[in-house]
């Protein structure tokens, strides 16, 4: 019994030894991740979308629709956290041209529908997609405003925001 465990032993070592990764020889090394082969199995990918679509606001042509999303962005509290010219406060601001996830009309879409880790919350299942590109449309005019004053020589500041600021408040 004794050289049965023995012989079993000793054929388990062979085997083992003789056992090689796929496509691994001996004295060889496993590829670098450089030298591997990846084949996609989906769409799924991890990090940022490269696939950018060119999606418009469709109430592009409704000249109510900016003034109707002002209404919204102080209706919904957008103004709690970006401000409301949109110079930031506890969230970023809107008005300038560094977006993280993009500035395009999609993407702010995405922005508002989905949420942003850390901090934003996804509106999309308490505002209806109407609602969203309303605020879309007020949130790329305040980067509009921004850049029409500083245009005219402004620090960046609103036509208000600067008013005030001459009398002293």
């Amino acid at each position: 019994m004794r050289h049965a465990y023995r012989a079993a032993a000793i054929a388990m070592l062979v085997v083992a030894a003789g056992c090689r990764g796929p496509g691994e020889q001996k004295g060889e090394a496993p590829p670098s991740a450089a030298e591997r082969v990846f084949v996609a199995a989906g769409e799924l990918q991890a990090g940022p979308s490269v696939m950018h679509l060119d999606v418009r606001n469709p109430l592009e042509q409704d000249p109510a629709a900016s003034a109707d999303g002002r209404r919204l962005y102080v209706w919904y509290n957008c103004a709690g956290c970006h401000g409301m010219q949109g110079g930031g406060a506890i969230g970023p601001p809107l008005r300038d041209a560094d977006w993280i996830y993009g500035s395009d009309p999609a993407s702010v879409f995405q922005s508002i529908a989905q949420g942003r880790p850390n901090g934003m919350p996804a509106f999309g299942v308490r505002i209806p997609d109407e609602q969203i590109w309303r605020i879309e449309m007020f949130i790329r005019s305040l980067g509009k405003r921004d850049t029409i004053v500083r245009a005219g020589g402004s620090s960046g500041r609103s036509p208000t925001e600067a008013q005030q600021g001459r009398s002293g408040r």
